[in-house]
């Protein structure tokens, strides 16, 4: 990609998540400089504690997303810290192994807490009475929903692992090695194994536009997945759509379209048209 391209996707995406990180929410996106800055960069963070809480995340990642939308729901203050994607040394002093999303705060009884695993977060957090009673509904386990999932996983893979991997535009992939890492470790498991080819190849697009109307079917409406309102389901499948809008050139139906737009804006998390490849 020209180095110009990259420059202006840079800003594009700097400037979108700046708009997100509004006084009335208090998130600040942080990103730790190296892996040699990882410990000081720890107790720099530690110091904030009694401020709010700090997330650990990357930003593609589907995981980190569903952490981040209770966040945004309940309007809580907290510190997002974007990690390099290589970055093996902070998440092992934190949690003992590299992972994401963490979670560092400090709880009602005056005590570090350090946990990942992000529903275990998400019901943490929504649970705690110091941000106003539960938000979400019980999740309905739904099946239907998940078996959509399984069925194009490599499909969705395919189109948005190239794209995110290769940008050099989110913060985790901002190094030649951050991007080399997780290229190595997300390997195809048939071929094409190349990311360039994945990336070039626009039939992968318009597959994945035509099965994402099987989806739109299954939602109740452009405002939750599941009848009664906002529930655990939401946060399991907006996890998963959200990465989607990276893939410029995809189509989402009108309903699911309404519904990611919807929900980005409910919580505050931006979506990525902007800086779609």
């Amino acid at each position: 990609m020209p180095r110009l391209l990259q420059v202006v996707l840079m800003l594009m995406f700097c400037s979108r998540i700046a708009g997100f990180c509004k006084p009335r929410m208090g998130t600040l996106p942080v990103r730790l400089p190296s892996r040699a800055a990882a410990h000081r960069g720890l107790k720099m963070m530690s110091t904030q504690l009694d401020k709010r809480p700090n997330l650990y995340i990357y930003d593609h990642c589907p995981f980190c997303v569903r952490a981040r939308i209770i966040f945004g729901l309940k309007r809580i203050p907290h510190q997002l810290i974007f990690l390099d994607n290589d970055d093996a040394d902070t998440p092992t002093a934190l949690v003992g192994k590299k992972m994401v999303p963490i979670l560092e705060m400090i709880d009602a009884q005056g005590e570090r807490v350090v946990m990942p695993e992000s529903m275990d977060i998400v019901k943490l957090i929504d649970e705690d009475p110091r941000w106003g009673p539960p938000v979400l509904r019980r999740g309905s386990d739904r099946e239907d929903i998940k078996a959509f999932f399984d069925s194009i996983a490599d499909l969705s893979r395919r189109c948005t692992r190239p794209r995110f991997a290769l940008s050099s535009v989110l913060p985790e992939f901002h190094t030649p090695a951050a991007r080399a890492a997780f290229v190595r470790n997300h390997p195809f498991k048939s071929p094409p194994f190349d990311y360039t080819e994945n990336l070039q190849n626009k039939s992968l697009v318009a597959d994945l536009s035509a099965r994402l109307r099987e989806l739109d079917a299954m939602l109740f409406s452009d405002e939750c997945v599941t009848e009664g309102g906002v529930s655990y389901d939401d946060v399991d499948l907006f996890g998963k759509v959200r990465g989607l809008t990276v893939v410029a050139g995809l189509v989402l139906p009108p309903r699911l379209k309404a519904y990611v737009e919807a929900f980005g804006e409910k919580t505050e998390i931006p979506l990525y048209y902007q800086m779609g490849l």
